[in-house]
This record gives C-alpha cells, sequence and structure tokens, in this order.
C-alpha cells in the first residue's frame, strides 16, 4: 500500500510532517481512501492537541500582563515561546485551509511527471545537487530545533528549587497556566509539556522546512534551465511521452518551463503574500523576547544562544533563498547570451529574445508593502530587534 505520494521535491517533507499529521492530507495514501480519511482525523486531533498547548500559555501570559510584580524575566520566558509556537500553529492552519497552497503542491507534483527531458545526466544533477543542499540545510534547522526543545526539558528537570516564599518552586518547560497548583503536581504538569514540546517543536521545525522547500523550489529550475539555453547547441531536446521532436518543439517547451517557473513565484506571492508579510513583521520580535531575560541563569543563557542561532538560520534559510531565487532568475538571460545564439535560424533567435524579455524582470518573493524579500531583509529585521530591545531596556 502506497503511504506518501509520488514527489521527488517534497518526498522528505511528506515522510516527516505525516508524522504530526502536518502533510496536506489530500496527497497521502493516494490508492486507499480509507486511510486517508483516517490520516485526516488523526491531524485534526494532533493539531487540537497543539490548540491545547496554545491556550494555557495565553492566558498565563495575561496573568504575567495584569500581575504588576511580574518581572521581564518571567515576560520573556513566556513571550519567546509563545510567539514562536503561535506563529507555527497559524502557519499550520493556513496550509490546511488554503486552497491556493495545495494547489501550488500540486503544480509541482505535476510537472515532476511531464518534465523536460535531454540527453545529458548534467541537467539532472544540476537539480538533484539543489535538492541535497535543501535537504541537508532542513536536517540542520530540525536538528537544532530538537536540541532547543531537549535542552530547555532537561533543565527544566535539573533545576534546584528556589524559595523565594519560603515555598520551594521549580519551573516548567514552559510557561503556561494550568487548572491546579503547578508546584504540587510539578511531575504531572511537566509530563503534560513533555508532550506538548514535543508536539509545538514538530510544528514549527516542519512549517519553516516545508516553507524553506516551497520557497527554494525554483533555484534547481532556473540552473537547470540554465545548463539546457546554454548548450541547446549540443542537445536533443524531447518530452517523456515522444522521442521524436524538432528543435522548434525544444525551444518551446525551453519558453514554456521558463514562463512555468516565473507563474509558480507569483502564484506563491499571491497565496502566501499575507503569510509572507505577517513573518517579516514578527520575526524581529521572536528574537527580540528571547533576549529579554535580564537575570538569566546558566541553563537560560544556552537556551537563549540555540534560540538565537535557531532564529538566524530561520532568516537565512527564508531571505537569502528567496534572493538566490532572484538571483538564479536574473542569470537566464545571461544564459541565453552566453548560448550560440548567433548560429540559430531567426525563429529561434526570436524565441531566445522572448527569454531574454522575460528574464530581464527578475522573479522576486514579496513581502507585502516592504518590496522584495532579499538578505537585505535579515538586516531590516536585525535593525528592528534592536529597537525592541533598546526600548525593553528602558
Amino acid at each position: 500500500m502506497k503511504i506518501y505520494p509520488d514527489t521527488k521535491f517534497f518526498d522528505v517533507t511528506a515522510k516527516f510532517g505525516a508524522i504530526v499529521g502536518l502533510y496536506p492530507w489530500q496527497f497521502m495514501f493516494p490508492d486507499n481512501n480509507t486511510c486517508r480519511q483516517i490520516y485526516r482525523w488523526y491531524s485534526y486531533i494532533v493539531l487540537l492537541s497543539f490548540i491545547v498547548l496554545l491556550l494555557p500559555m495565553y492566558v498565563e501570559l495575561i496573568i504575567l500582563l495584569r500581575n504588576e510584580e511580574t518581572s521581564k524575566d518571567e515576560l520573556g520566558s513566556n513571550l519567546s515561546i509563545t510567539i514562536v509556537f503561535s506563529s507555527a500553529g497559524l502557519r499550520a492552519l493556513f496550509l490546511r485551509r488554503g486552497s491556493n497552497l495545495i494547489n501550488l503542491i500540486q503544480n509541482v507534483m505535476d510537472e515532476e511527471k511531464k518534465q523536460l527531458f535531454v540527453d545529458c545526466k548534467k541537467v539532472q544533477l544540476l537539480e538533484d545537487k539543489c535538492l541535497k543542499v535543501v535537504r541537508k540545510l532542513s536536517y540542520i534547522y530540525a536538528v537544532i530545533v530538537v536540541v532547543a526543545a531537549s535542552q530547555k526539558s532537561v533543565t527544566a528537570l535539573l533545576q534546584t528549587p528556589t524559595s523565594s516564599t519560603g515555598t520551594p518552586s521549580r519551573d516548567l518547560i514552559i510557561s503556561a497556566w494550568f487548572p491546579f497548583d503547578k508546584q504540587e503536581y510539578y511531575w504531572q504538569a511537566y509530563c503534560i509539556q513533555i508532550y506538548h514540546t514535543i508536539i509545538g517543536a514538530s510544528y514549527l521545525s516542519y512549517m519553516d522546512i516545508f516553507m524553506f522547500n516551497l520557497l527554494s523550489y525554483p533555484i534547481g529550475q532556473f540552473k537547470k534551465l540554465q545548463f539546457i539555453i546554454k548548450n541547446m547547441e549540443v542537445q536533443h531536446y524531447s518530452y517523456n511521452d515522444s522521442e521524436n521532436k524538432s528543435i522548434d518543439d525544444g525551444v518551446r517547451s525551453i519558453i514554456e518551463r521558463h514562463q512555468y517557473i516565473i507563474q509558480y513565484v507569483d502564484f506563491y506571492n499571491k497565496s502566501m503574500g499575507t503569510f509572507a508579510l505577517f513573518d517579516f513583521l514578527q520575526s524581529s520580535l521572536q528574537i527580540a523576547t528571547v533576549l529579554l531575560q535580564f537575570s538569566p541563569t546558566v541553563g537560560t543563557i544556552i537556551f537563549m544562544l540555540i534560540f538565537f542561532a535557531l532564529m538566524l538560520l530561520r532568516l537565512f534559510l527564508y531571505y537569502y533563498t528567496a534572493n538566490e531565487v532572484s538571483v538564479q532568475s536574473e542569470k537566464v538571460k545571461m544564459a541565453v547570451w552566453e548560448s550560440k545564439w548567433y548560429e540559430q535560424p531567426p525563429k529561434i533567435k526570436y524565441a531566445l529574445l522572448r527569454i531574454m524579455t522575460r528574464a530581464a524582470k527578475p522573479s522576486k518573493y514579496i513581502i507585502g508593502a516592504f518590496g522584495g524579500m532579499s538578505t537585505y531583509s535579515i538586516i531590516q529585521i536585525l535593525k528592528a530587534t534592536y529597537t525592541y530591545i533598546t526600548i525593553m531596556f528602558r
């Protein structure tokens, strides 16, 4: 029985996301509707568990804000995790309810089945190399999330009870409200939070990895297109359903593939534009809240360093990748120029000119009114983080 969809690019994300029911159920168990519906309800149960995690965190945040004696350390401890998990939860809901995103995944899967083949293994090696880099960075990000969650859990377990009011107290993994005395029933609360930490860390890592995969998809496609254009005089073009296509059909297929990649980026902007804007605005707040703790312990300092490294890597995955898409899209016109276009008949020259005209306007991911996603966006986020920290320390 087939469990996962036939997709090369989303293979890892499908297997990882299915564990916590995050990969869209429409693509799971393609040959068995009963199992697909079971998986669908399983994903609903896990999502409900995640909401159950978030609600007590917000209740605790309200309690802290209403208490005049709340320290900034306590507030920062709650906000740093609450904002991160809330962001992951909103993206998960969007993934579940957004039909445009489902269509985006389906388009990639359909394109994989009818992709352009040429008599050169280097073309596929280029795409495979890009995919390998994406997977390696995804694994690194997931490992850092696991390390951060494990460090937070172990620190809460090994801490020495403090007694500021005469009654020994111990901090939990997550700053959250419980309908019972957390100190009297500490181990029960700790076990509940272990489960919530696993679900929360899984949601966080998967959603970021999935979005990173969506953003990076055009990079491999642009690089493959550049190689084909540069070497078009020595290639024999064909579709997988026909072995004897003319060079005219080959160039036409190149134009269609270039147009497909451009449309992919445009469709992503239309489908995920709101999410990109939200992510840009809250990223600086995420980093600032973890640095809000003024008198941290050794365990907290370690967590702050890991969390800060995690957020920087996340910014790199998002914005450097988006910047690379723009760079590779511009290189398409250079690939045309570096090809032997001058040896081609007029009809082919005109077709290549169309490609250069389209490539003159680079494809880029948009952050609403803030312009395109680029490496400069990382600097803007870090500047905003510095502003937040400056205000907090006053």
